[in-house]
């Protein structure tokens, strides 16, 4: 946890059995990356389906801010999202599902959910 610039941070171990071995990974986990993984919190979307907020229409005037909007679709988050693609496209195909963002591009994904600014949104 990072008090003095109010952040937290969690520290998790995932441990993963592959081909008969053990991979160990230790992941720093800030709370937009857990708000993209869940969809719970910080979109717009989860906060008006609580009654938290009166529209859940996302401010780029697209459509309502859920994850799948914020990942592919949000012109607000254009150039974070024009990084993440290109780091994606030098392994992978583009655009890639929530699934493989996780498991196979988990490093660009997290670098990509820190960017986001959801008091801006």
């Amino acid at each position: 946890m990072d008090t003095a610039h109010g952040k937290h941070h969690l520290v998790k171990m995932f441990k993963h059995h592959m081909h008969g071995v053990q991979i160990i990974v230790c992941l720093s986990i800030n709370p937009n990356f857990m708000a993209m993984v869940t969809g719970h919190r910080r979109t717009r979307a989860y906060r008006h389906r609580f009654r938290l907020i009166d529209n859940a229409m996302c401010p780029c005037n697209k459509e309502d801010q859920t994850v799948d909007h914020l990942i592919y679709q949000c012109t607000l988050l254009h150039t974070n999202t024009e990084l993440l693609r290109v780091n994606i496209q030098q392994s992978g195909n583009w655009p890639a599902g929530k699934l493989e963002l996780i498991t196979k591009h988990l490093k660009s994904f997290l670098t990509f959910t820190k960017s986001i600014n959801f008091d801006e949104l």
